[in-house]
């Protein structure tokens, strides 16, 4: 008989005694920080821009950084998750063949905690941020052709898409 008195009063110490109050401490559950639920700000103004390295040719690295202007009047940030400022961790372009066809992303898929304060870059007004040269070949299986390459931008980093850039491997 006891294992069902048991029972009970497990579940009466589990459950919130009010709805809407968390049980272990008694606050609302919106009173309780949440990285994983707050979003990077959405640096508004900020333009993007993709930039190629020389002249890539078939079978060697293409390279591309990431330009990003602020010409507003104020200090803007985000966030270097889903970018170039932190290399090729995730698919972040969208690369197109004339026809058309996207190329698939064979790259790796990082997952990560949530962003910290180093994490983010601030833009100060009038000013840049320009990534170091990332060869995307190593995710993207390029070959002999004309592409179209865009910076897909994301939720995650706060940045809009860039203008598609035209690449012609020979």
């Amino acid at each position: 008989m006891r294992t069902p008195t048991l029972a009970v009063a497990l579940l009466c110490c589990a459950c919130p005694l009010r709805p809407g109050v968390d049980a272990g401490s008694g606050e609302p559950p919106a009173a309780k920080e949440s990285p994983m639920k707050e979003a990077p700000p959405t640096p508004e103004g900020l333009e993007v821009t993709l930039v190629a390295g020389a002249a890539p040719a078939a079978g060697q690295p293409v390279t591309l950084r990431l330009r990003v202007k602020n010409p507003t009047g104020a200090p803007l940030r985000f966030c270097t998750y889903h970018t170039l400022f932190e290399g090729l961790r995730n698919d972040i372009l969208d690369v197109r063949r004339p026809d058309g066809s996207k190329l698939p992303y064979r790259g790796m898929m990082a997952k990560r905690a949530p962003p910290g304060p180093k994490d983010f870059l601030t833009v100060p007004p009038g000013g840049e941020a320009l990534s170091e040269a990332v060869d995307v070949s190593e995710g993207y299986p390029f070959s002999a052709g004309a592409y179209s390459v865009v910076f897909t931008g994301s939720d995650i980093s706060g940045l809009p898409a860039s203008a598609a850039l035209s690449l012609d491997l020979q």
